[in-house]
């Protein structure tokens, strides 16, 4: 039985010879395959040879339920059960680094901040490995799909993996640990990093503030700039002030309002709420308000924290960039399983059938993605008094006392919030 198809059909983007390149390899593995059947007796090991090739390939698109289990375990504000559950599990090495990405979350919750910080550490550690990739297993997405490779994520996971890091720092009063942080944020921000995936506001302001706090103004000034461009919501003045969106004009400097006084106190809290969406749905109208944050001391109003990133919007968005570059790869690859198949089906149609079949049912988005980050994040830059001690949450009808840290660094105090 012959299976047929015009590879030119399904080729999205007309890359004719990277796809000729691809098709080359693959019909390399056809004739292999091909080669190793006729050295056998192909009557009586057809079954067994086609159960190996479906036992083979199915394993890679396998989920991780220990994983799924943690997440759940976080949301249900449970986090030491999550990381006794990824402590015991045997993670598959593809699942590495989301496994820490999830688990560092899980220390963050459970205000485990030193441990949350040797998770992100190693995970930002692989993926620095991940530079050199793999040519089997970037050989073996060809025939199987994406979920055969080790996890890299999308550029704002990479990103928020020092976001969520500096955070960690900022509230252990490491400020050297967040400088670095804040820098490599800048650096996963770079257009050859980025490239033509979405990039958020919050992340620019965070690594300005890091910056501020290693005093080094002029780095803070050029992201808190960064920040003001990309946010809908507010605008950030060149010292770090929040305002309201339109009041300022990065290219006038009439625009800029003076720096604070030295001796006025300000509170920078960071308030994560929310669970991410659905990286492969559209964003349900329902859950894109952001919630209203009133932050109170001792019963004195401070102001508000308003939202600077809907983290849905930033994955979906990164979603829909993701399959336009991974269109042309998807093409090759149904392409090359039909070549495949055809190989296999010159010495016996059955198999070949049945190669065909499993190879498809295989094709098999990647859908893996950091579960665990919040689906909005909300800023406030306030006024204070000198002597904070305090800080309470207001939230519709829902009072809540933050219980980490607050940190100083001259007159800033500093802190976040993790609400589910």
């Amino acid at each position: 039985m012959k299976l047929h198809a015009n590879p030119a059909n399904l080729l999205l983007d007309g890359n004719m010879s990277k796809l000729r390149r691809r098709l080359t390899v693959l019909a390399r593995i056809g004739s292999q395959l091909s080669a190793t059947l006729r050295v056998a007796d192909v009557y009586h090991n057809h079954a067994k040879s086609a159960l190996c090739l479906v036992l083979v390939l199915l394993r890679f698109g396998c989920s991780t339920p220990v994983l799924d289990q943690a997440r759940e375990t976080y949301y249900n504000n449970e986090p030491h059960a999550g990381i006794e559950a990824l402590n015991e599990a045997s993670v598959p090495e593809r699942d590495k680094i989301l496994f820490l990405m999830e688990r560092g979350s899980l220390h963050q919750l459970e205000a485990d901040y030193p441990r949350s910080i040797s998770d992100l550490n190693d995970a930002n550690a692989l993926l620095r490995q991940m530079d050199t990739l793999s040519v089997t297993r970037g050989a073996g997405s060809l025939v199987a799909n994406d979920n055969v490779l080790n996890f890299y994520g999308y550029p704002f996971e990479r990103t928020y993996l020092h976001v969520i890091n500096a955070l960690n720092y900022l509230v252990v009063n490491d400020w050297q640990g967040a400088g670095v942080e804040g820098r490599r944020i800048i650096k996963t921000l770079k257009a050859e990093n980025i490239k033509e995936f979405p990039e958020d506001a919050f992340s620019r302001y965070l690594a300005g503030l890091c910056m501020e706090l290693v005093d080094d103004p002029a780095n803070a000034r050029v992201e808190y700039r960064k920040a003001s461009k990309i946010s809908k919501t507010l605008d950030v003045s060149d010292s770090g002030l929040l305002l309201p969106e339109g009041q300022i004009d990065i290219e006038n400097p009439e625009t800029q309002p003076p720096a604070p006084p030295k001796d006025q106190a300000y509170l920078i809290c960071i308030i994560l709420t929310g669970r991410i969406a659905d990286y492969s749905k559209s964003i349900p109208d329902n859950e894109s308000n952001p919630p209203v944050i009133t932050i109170s001391s001792n019963g004195e109003t401070l102001g508000d924290a308003v939202a600077i990133v809907d983290m849905g919007t930033l994955a979906f968005d990164s979603e829909a960039q993701r399959a336009v570059l991974h269109a042309a790869k998807t093409a090759a690859r149904i392409a090359g399983k039909i070549a495949i198949a055809d190989s296999v089906s010159d010495h016996s149609g059955l198999l070949g059938a049945l190669v065909y079949m499993t190879l498809m049912a295989l094709e098999q988005p990647d859908v893996r993605h950091w579960e665990t980050l919040p689906r909005h994040i909300s800023l406030a830059r306030l006024p204070c008094p000198a002597d904070l001690k305090t800080i309470e949450l207001t939230i519709g009808t829902k009072e809540i006392t933050i219980k980490r840290p607050i940190q100083k660094q001259g007159h800033l105090f500093i802190t976040f919030e993790r609400i589910l």
